[in-house]
């Protein structure tokens, strides 16, 4: 499972989702290889989406990215 840090906790926080919304869900794994790549809903993501789609990952080690931007991992 990929824990997913993009909801801020408290309000002094930004969004790790904000303006990246329509990016595709990057799964990197070790030595930075691509393990999966997925789309972006119709809609976009929000944060119940995009933690859904995180924690739905069953890799050993992974990092999780919207395009470039780091939004969670195995190892958090």
């Amino acid at each position: 499972m990929i824990t997913c840090i993009a909801r801020p906790i408290n309000p002094n926080e930004l969004s790790l989702l904000d303006g990246s919304e329509n990016d595709n869900l990057i799964i990197l794994g070790e030595d930075d290889a691509v393990l999966k790549i997925i789309p972006a809903p119709p809609d976009g993501w929000n944060h119940d989406t995009l933690e859904n789609a995180c924690n739905a990952q069953e890799f050993d080690y992974a990092d999780a990215f919207l395009d470039t931007r780091w939004i969670g991992s195995t190892e958090v």
